[in-house]
């Protein structure tokens, strides 16, 4: 599971995930693609006194947020 939150109005997120694939952000306008992986943890469910991290990254108009899948 992925979390993201954006706050309306705002240029940031916070977000969080439990073994699930980093987010990548494609930054505009230069096209270069980051990979969220500060945040995370163990698949949920699976321990009972697990740690989860969260993170926080600033988000520009035309950037674009990709929350993949897992298989």
């Amino acid at each position: 599971m992925t979390v993201a939150i954006i706050g309306p109005g705002r240029s940031s997120v916070c977000y969080g995930s439990a073994a699930h694939p980093p987010i990548l952000v494609r930054r505009a306008p230069m096209g270069a693609v980051d990979r969220l992986g500060e945040a995370g943890g163990p698949a949920l469910g699976i321990f009972g006194d697990a740690a989860y991290r969260q993170h926080q990254t600033v988000i520009e108009p035309g950037d674009v947020m990709l929350l993949t899948p897992t298989a």
